[in-house]
């Protein structure tokens, strides 16, 4: 946007150096002449601004996109003018891609919504543990806002994890369904947890 605002401004200067370029306001043939040597590079400018604001895309590096083709959350890592670097989540696992020719794109991806935004960066933070969306494992150390510090002890074939709350009263375990997956927050896997106590042994 600011630079479609930038070259409306260039060909206002553009239309002022053609009327000067024509007489218009002077009779000083050495001013016309600069005024017709600067509206030539001017010109030239105008035009490489233009040709940028064509082959820029209109999508922005750090935002999210959903790929309604494929049924992906994308987000912009990097962008230059031959190709772009993104990061998608697909089938729950962030993987890296770069596109070659990001226009064959305008038409299928949609700004993604706050709800696909928080999945997509969820992702990222399992993914910084050597886990999927959502992947937990028994022994896995979790959060819950409202029952606070837990220990996965099971994990099934349906999708459930339960976890175990120890308090100084006793202990309550809590079974958490797909659906409200998002109430745990992955704070240690059970690999990391292993590497401490081997390190303290």
């Amino acid at each position: 946007m600011t630079e479609k605002i930038n070259i409306a401004k260039l060909k206002e200067t553009a239309e002022q150096l053609q009327n000067i370029k024509n007489g218009i306001g002077t009779n000083d043939n050495k001013v016309k002449m600069d005024a017709f040597v600067a509206l030539n590079n001017l010109n030239k400018v105008i035009g490489r601004l233009e040709l940028a604001c064509e082959n820029t895309p209109p999508f922005a590096v750090g935002e999210y996109y959903f790929d309604k083709d494929v049924n992906r959350i994308v987000k912009i890592e990097h962008h230059e003018t031959s190709y772009t670097e993104i990061k998608y989540l697909s089938d729950g696992k962030l993987q890296n891609s770069v596109l070659y020719n990001l226009a064959d794109y305008f038409d299928k991806w949609i700004q993604a919504t706050a709800e696909q935004i928080a999945t997509f960066k969820r992702a990222e933070q399992f993914a910084k543990k050597g886990r999927k969306l959502d992947e937990f494992e028994i022994y896995d150390e979790v959060y819950d806002e409202l029952h606070g510090v837990g220990k996965v002890i099971a994990t099934d074939t349906a999708g459930e994890v339960t976890v175990r709350y120890t308090y100084s009263i006793g202990t309550k375990e809590y079974r958490y369904g797909k659906g409200v997956y998002d109430q745990l927050e992955l704070i240690q896997t059970a690999e990391e947890l292993q590497e401490v106590e081997n390190s303290e042994s």
